[in-house]
């Protein structure tokens, strides 16, 4: 039989060409990781809400793993600085990722944390990717401020949404630069930092009470604009949420926030959820440390921390539920006395024991200590400046 050269020469070609055809559509269909990456500048860069002048920001520069971030004016300082490395979001001046609390889940708090390996189970809270005109990780979640579209504004805490409206646009703006200044040191820890903390602790109290002996709470009118200063200080603006949020809301951290301000502590992870500044304590680059409550002798100025649940949770449980990013409920007191046996603590949201008036005040408790180890109960941690 002849064989046409030409034809089989033909049909060869348009068969190969079929195959790069068919290759180059799944390709287009399921595009590698370096392609999903590919519209990340080179340089750091600065990721800011389209059509303000507001970027993501680390609040007060405090770049510890678990600090929840929020928008800012762009002013191109290191806590707005980011570059894209190994298939995550890094802030270079410490060394932490964007993520995203409880893996990413819609309105979750989109913090800096660890970077952790692709292998983990959690690297999809960090998987960041170009979407369009937003940010996005794996699961169709699109980094967003809280709140709505004509809301948006300086102190907006940032989460992620379903990808689209109603999550608000982010666009990623290159800075040019390869390195950054470092970061201020934390300040000496010094005798001078724990009496101002007690002091402000005090301070508090005193505001609280009453010429007859008893004590503003909650409730009252005047407390108000009080427990709104508080929750400035943690970053936080429940009022915007139900009216009733004198009420409602739990303002012991918050009231913690408020007194680590008024001291000058600066490097205080402060936030209107213990347990924030409990997980912050557990990493050891700041000068807040979270101590083991069993083998830690309670000192003046030390926060002394127990949970709220029926079980049995200790330390060890504790740095495992922050490792994966998960919370529990929590409360801590500043600690004013130290006894040889007994400890005086002063928090806030809580029943005053000296006069026994049973609103939700600042008030003041003890508890027992054995060689100024707390005495079994519901201890997590210790924080101490």
């Amino acid at each position: 039989m002849k064989i046409n050269t030409k034809d089989t020469l033909f049909r060869a070609c348009a068969n190969l060409l079929l195959v790069f055809g068919l290759l180059g559509l799944s390709m287009a269909l399921v595009p590698s990781s370096a392609e999903a990456s590919a519209a990340f500048p080179s340089s750091q860069f600065q990721i800011q809400a389209t059509g303000t002048d507001l970027c993501v920001d680390i609040p007060g520069n405090n770049a510890r793993a678990g600090a929840d971030l929020w928008l800012w004016k762009c002013n191109g300082t290191a806590a707005q600085a980011f570059a894209f490395k190994d298939g995550r979001i890094v802030n270079p001046s410490s060394g932490l990722c964007l993520d995203v609390e409880n893996n990413g889940r819609i309105g979750a708090a989109v913090q800096v944390a660890k970077c952790v390996g692709k292998d983990s189970r959690w690297h999809n809270a960090q998987a960041w990717r170009i979407h369009g005109r937003d940010l996005a990780v794996p699961g169709d979640r699109c980094l967003d401020a809280a709140g709505t579209h004509n809301s948006i504004r300086a102190e907006k805490h940032l989460e992620v949404n379903t990808c689209g409206y109603p999550a608000k646009n982010f666009r990623v703006i290159s800075t040019g630069g390869t390195t950054l200044p470092p970061q201020p040191p934390a300040p000496p820890v010094s005798g001078s930092l724990v009496k101002a903390i007690v002091t402000a602790a005090e301070a508090e109290h005193d505001r609280w009470s009453l010429p007859n002996g008893r004590r503003y709470t909650e409730r009252d009118s005047w407390a108000t604009p009080v427990l709104r200063s508080y929750y400035d200080a943690a970053g936080w603006s429940p009022w915007n949420k139900r009216s009733d949020w004198k009420t409602y809301y739990a303002w012991s951290a918050a009231y913690i926030s408020y007194v680590m301000q008024k001291a000058g502590a600066t490097d205080f992870h402060a936030s209107f959820r213990h347990f924030d500044y409990i997980k912050a304590g557990l990493n050891t680059s700041g000068s807040f440390r979270t101590l083991d409550p069993a083998r830690t002798a309670v000192k003046v100025g030390d926060l002394v921390c127990s949970h709220r649940h029926s079980g049995k949770i200790t330390y060890a449980s504790v740095k495992r539920i922050a490792a994966k990013n998960d919370s529990i409920k929590t409360h801590c007191d500043v600690v004013v006395v130290v006894g040889s046996k007994s400890i005086q603590v002063l928090g806030g949201n809580t029943a005053d024991q000296v006069d026994k008036y049973g609103g939700h005040t600042v008030g003041r408790k003890w508890f027992r200590t054995t060689n100024g180890i707390l005495n079994k109960g519901k201890w997590i941690g210790v924080i101490r400046p």
